[in-house]
């Protein structure tokens, strides 16, 4: 089962009335696929009554690419809203979400003071980059509730489900939900993005106790959602522990009852084998403490309006019931709806199987389509029509009509066209019915074959129409191309009389004229998306550019602490300060490793210098006291004889000396 618009206007508005009637505690609806073989869907409100009890909440914010512009307005509205109106005894966990869950806030705070606006602007301040890993988010805000805290565990996502880092498929997202579940921790979304995942998220809710809301970009809505999903974080969650059903109800699908919450019903469905009264017991934890919950409900006659269940048990039984989104009764009518639209569109996809002669492609898409709705009258009919296409196949392999086309004459010919659209479910196929109502020999007569040719013709003529009115929003060039190739094929056609041709020409031509006028809109169109496009590659370039140099600046940073704490205040301020000084330029940062770099230098050298002065005084001293040491004069000094200093005078050495030091010129004395 897909995801659909109307599954997440339908989760909305089950947000703001209760599902069911305050009477109405269970309620037990049947459709018989065959004697003995009868499909269930079981509703259940719990009848008790809870006393107001604490709650721990985990706000988990996607800030991924996706979520930019008036979709991050929408989100940080709706987070100020529900904050504002949560229990002023609750504790909030704010946490930014994209390729990992990074804390905002200090733990747990109130949902309102300066703590929590702190971590608001601290959540403001983040980028939106990067993908959502919704699995990894998840278990951090799991992990981030204390073992042995008795208050209430909650989770909101704010996002639009999409968890294209790690996709939340198989092993994944069963141990993911039963996880969440055996912590009893109760997760609830608000869809907020251009595409929004609300199947998983309603999947998710469904099997631990929460809920599901969609912001549709509507003025007003963030808010008021917002509210509502403050009321949803304070609601009540009943755990099951033990269920026990009447012998009746076999086949229960999801295998595990699902969380039961005070303010909307839960849905279990399965097979039904006995008409009688019918009792469902279940045991609970109930805020720590453990009840048990009856119900007695009798089977509702088997209806139509339930066709859908056994199709939608028998793909739901690959996986034990986990990826049903039945969020509540409004979840089953959307699960109803869309099995109803798969439907549709498979019968229509017979139609022009059975148009083009591929009557094996028209059967098989008619017995799908009647799986999915087998009350369908579009299917019945496209399969009763290729059924009787089969039975009248000659043995020669070829049909009465293909016979009729190879014996034309010459200068006239046939043209394939797709039979029109299905109508509503409501109404018969006219294009089938007139098959049906044929004798064994569809063409008889050149009229009837006329006739038929035309009727095919107008039908394809209005299939482009619309498909070229379709297509005139992404491409209105070729559309255009489309149309005029239509309108050829319109003129030459022998098969059409000369008012029809005329009306479907002049037909043709509006529809040209309107793709030429939405093609100037959509090149517009185009160019204002490139250019806005353009923006968000310079500012993600931008910002690549600043997280490189921030990262830059922090390994200088680190390499300049590093030799700080080392003491080489030398190296720091010599080689590391100017680097600073090249990425942060005028910057606080730089300002203060330059001050700090150099006065610590400075202080390091001058305490060197002091450290020497003094040890250069103490030796000083020692020198001193070492000088007045005493000394004998044994042996004597002897000195030389009178002749030996005269000689000593007169060496060549003291002349040198003399003359080395003689600063008298050595110019003739004056006369």
């Amino acid at each position: 089962m897909t995801k659909c618009s109307q599954l997440a206007l339908a989760i909305l508005l089950a947000l703001v009335v209760s599902s069911a009637g305050a009477a109405e505690k269970a309620r037990l609806a049947t459709f018989e696929k065959a004697p003995g073989e009868s499909y269930f869907a079981l509703c259940l409100i719990p009848d008790v009554q809870a006393s107001r009890h604490a709650h721990e909440v985990v706000v988990l914010v996607d800030t991924s690419a996706s979520q930019v512009g008036t979709f991050r307005d929408d989100s940080l509205t709706a987070l100020a809203s529900m904050l504002g109106n949560l229990d002023k005894g609750d504790k909030v966990s704010l946490m930014a979400l994209d390729l990992q869950a990074v804390p905002m806030s200090e733990g747990f705070v109130a949902p309102t003071g300066e703590a929590i606006k702190t971590a608001i602007s601290k959540l403001q301040a983040r980028v939106p980059l990067g993908a959502t890993d919704l699995n990894a988010g998840l278990r951090s805000a799991m992990a981030s509730f204390a073992k042995d805290s008795t208050a209430a565990k909650s989770v909101i996502y704010i996002g639009d489900g999409i968890s294209r880092a790690n996709l939340l498929i198989g092993e994944d997202y069963t141990n993911l939900v039963k996880d969440l579940a055996a912590s009893k921790v109760a997760v609830s979304s608000l869809a907020v993005g251009r595409e929004q995942n609300v199947q998983i998220l309603a999947a998710i809710a469904n099997l631990t106790g929460g809920m599901v809301q969609v912001d549709n970009g509507a003025e007003g809505v963030a808010d008021a959602a917002g509210k509502v999903m403050a009321k949803i974080a304070d609601g009540t969650v009943i755990w099951p522990k033990s269920v026990v059903f009447s012998a009746g109800l076999t086949d229960t699908l999801p295998k595990v009852v699902p969380p039961l919450r005070l303010d909307r019903d839960t849905v279990v469905l399965g097979k039904v084998s006995a008409a009688g009264t019918q009792e469902i017991t279940v045991k609970a934890d109930l805020n720590g403490k453990e009840i048990e919950l009856k119900w007695t409900v009798r089977p509702e006659a088997s209806s139509d309006d339930f066709a859908f269940l056994p199709k939608l048990i028998d793909d739901a039984r690959a996986d034990e019931g986990l990826s049903l989104p039945t969020l509540g009764s409004v979840g089953l009518k959307e699960a109803r709806f869309i099995t109803n639209q798969s439907a549709e569109e498979l019968t229509k996809l017979g139609h022009a199987a059975l148009a083009s002669g591929d009557v094996p492609g028209a059967l098989s898409a008619a017995q799908a389509a009647l799986a999915r709705d087998p009350n369908h009258p579009g299917a019945k009919a496209l399969k009763a029509a290729a059924e009787k296409a089969v039975s009248t196949k000659r043995t020669d392999g070829k049909s009465a009509f293909e016979e009729d086309r190879t014996q034309a004459p010459a200068g006239v010919y046939f043209v394939d066209f797709e039979a029109p659209e299905a109508p509503a479910p409501a109404e018969s196929s006219p294009l089938i019915d007139e098959v049906l109502a044929q004798p064994e020999r569809i063409l008889d007569t050149t009229e009837k074959d006329r006739k038929v040719q035309e009727g095919l013709i107008k039908a394809r003529v209005e299939k482009e129409l619309s498909d070229a009115r379709d297509l005139m929003g992404s491409d209105p060039d070729g559309a255009e191309q489309q149309l005029k190739t239509t309108g050829e094929i319109v003129k030459l056609s022998p098969a059409l009389s000369a008012e029809v041709r005329s009306q479907l020409l002049s037909q043709i031509g509006n529809a040209i004229r309107e793709a030429r006028r939405q093609s100037g809109v959509v090149k517009d169109k185009i160019a204002r998306e490139r250019e806005r496009e353009a923006q968000a590659r310079e500012q993600l370039r931008v910002v690549r550019d600043l997280d490189l140099k921030t990262q830059k600046l922090k390994q200088v940073m680190d390499r300049f602490d590093a030799l700080m704490e080392e003491g080489n205040y030398q190296q720091a301020d010599e080689l590391v300060r100017p680097e600073v000084e090249k990425l942060a330029p005028g910057s606080n940062i730089a300002a203060v490793v330059n001050a700090s770099g150099q006065l610590q230098r400075y202080d390091s050298e001058v305490q060197a210098i002091r450290l020497m002065r003094h040890r250069n005084y103490v030796a000083s001293l020692h020198q001193a006291e070492v000088a007045l040491i005493p000394f004998p004069d044994e042996p004597p000094i002897v000195y030389p004889s009178a002749e030996k200093w005269e000689e000593i005078s007169r060496s060549p050495w003291r002349s040198f000396r003399s003359s080395a030091v003689d600063i008298a010129g050595k110019g003739k004395s004056k006369e």
